[in-house]
C-alpha cells in the first residue's frame, strides 16, 4: 500500500520536476519542494511494521500421570495478532523421556493459531511405561516457545496388594507381596493375579514368606506348609499326616530328625516363647494366633529352625529414653 501511494503521489512530481528543469537552482533552493521530497523518499522506504504478538502463555509446571496411562497435556502460547503465520513454520516436535532415559515420541492432538486472540494453542499426548520422574519436551515454531516438564509416573495401585486387600477384608500380605485371601476356600494372589487356589483349605496363617493351610483331605485334614516365591510363585515345601477329628499332634521326621507338634488345650498363659527340656528333649511352647502348640524334638537345632517359622518382625516407634550414665 504504501509504494502505491508513492507511485501515486511521486508521478505527478516527478512531471513538476521535469517541468521545472530548466529552473533546477530554483527548486533545489526552494524549502517547499525539498519536504516533499524528503516526504516521498519517506514513504517509499518505509518498510510494513510487524504484526504484534499475543501476551498469553499458560503451560504447566509439571504433570502427574500413572504408568500405561494415555496422558494429554495442553498449552497456550503467544502468537501473532491480526495476521497469519506464514505458511508451513507453524511446526510443534519434541518427546517424552522416561525414567530409564529412553525417549517415546509425542503424538500432537491440536496445533491451532487463533490470530484475532494472538494465542498458538498445542495439545500433545503420550503414554508413559515406567514409574518415576519423566521428562516433557516440546518445541513451537517459528519461534513460539519452548517447554521443557517434569512428569511424576506413579505404579498403577490397581495392581498392588493393598488394592486388593479391599476386595478381601480378612486377606494377609506376605513379605514376599502376595496376598493371601480366604473365601470359600483360600486364595493366593500375587499383583492382582490369582496364583493359586485351594478350594478345599481355610484357616490360612502367613508368616513372613511362609503359608500355612488346613486342608481337608476326606474326613481327615492335613497341614500344608508352603514357601512363597518372590517371582509369585507358591512352593509346597510338606504336608502332614492326616489329621482325625480331634487329634492334637502331628510327627514331622526323617532319617535323623524328628519333630513333634501338640495343640494344647485348654487356656494355657503363654505371652512369648517359652523353652525347657524335659526327659531329654527339648520342648517349647508359643501362642500362634489364639491357640497354643508345643514343639518337642531330641534336637534343638531342630526345634529351632522350625520355630523361625512362625516369627515375623515389626518395626515400632517408641520414644529414646535418658541417655544412660
Amino acid at each position: 500500500m504504501r509504494w502505491l501511494l508513492a507511485v501515486a503521489w511521486g508521478w505527478p512530481a516527478l512531471q513538476v520536476l521535469s517541468d521545472m528543469a530548466p529552473r533546477r537552482r530554483d527548486f533545489v533552493s526552494n524549502p517547499r519542494w525539498l519536504g516533499l521530497g524528503a516526504l516521498l523518499i519517506t514513504v517509499a522506504c518505509t518498510p510494513p511494521p510487524a504484526c504484534p504478538k499475543g501476551t498469553l502463555r499458560v503451560v504447566p509446571a509439571s504433570v502427574f500421570t500413572t504408568e500405561q496411562r494415555l496422558t494429554e497435556v495442553s498449552m497456550t502460547f503467544p502468537a501473532p495478532k491480526g495476521c497469519d503465520l506464514p505458511e508451513g513454520t507453524f511446526v510443534v516436535t519434541g518427546s517424552f523421556i522416561e525414567e530409564d532415559g529412553s525417549s517415546r515420541p509425542l503424538t500432537v492432538n491440536i496445533q491451532r493459531h487463533d490470530k484475532s486472540a494472538g494465542t498458538a494453542l498445542v495439545t500433545v499426548s503420550f503414554t508413559p511405561s515406567l514409574p518415576g520422574i519423566g521428562t516433557l519436551k516440546v518445541f513451537v515454531d517459528p519461534q513460539l516457545g519452548i517447554v521443557q516438564l517434569p512428569v511424576f509416573v506413579a505404579r498403577d495401585g490397581a495392581t498392588l496388594p493393598s488394592f486388593v486387600e479391599l476386595s478381601c477384608p480378612l486377606g494377609q500380605p506376605s513379605l514376599t507381596g502376595h496376598f493371601v485371601c480366604a473365601d470359600a476356600g483360600v486364595s493366593v494372589r500375587f499383583q492382582g493375579t490369582e496364583v493359586a487356589s485351594m478350594p478345599t483349605a481355610d484357616a490360612p496363617q502367613v508368616v513372613g514368606n511362609l503359608l500355612w493351610v488346613s486342608v481337608k483331605s476326606g474326613a481327615n485334614s492335613v497341614i500344608e506348609r508352603s514357601l512363597l516365591l518372590p517371582d509369585g510363585g507358591v512352593q509346597l515345601l510338606e504336608r502332614s499326616p492326616p489329621f482325625r477329628p480331634g487329634t492334637t499332634h502331628a510327627r514331622y521326621a526323617d532319617e535323623e530328625r524328628h519333630l513333634s507338634v501338640y495343640l494344647v488345650p485348654g487356656s494355657a498363659r503363654v505371652d512369648g516363647p517359652w523353652s525347657t527340656r524335659v526327659l531329654g528333649r527339648h520342648v517349647q511352647l508359643r501362642r500362634v494366633g489364639s491357640q497354643v502348640l508345643g514343639l518337642v524334638s531330641e534336637d534343638a537345632e531342630t526345634l529351632a529352625a522350625f520355630a523361625r517359622t512362625f516369627e515375623s518382625s515389626v518395626a515400632a516407634a517408641s520414644p529414646a529414653g535418658p541417655p544412660a550414665s
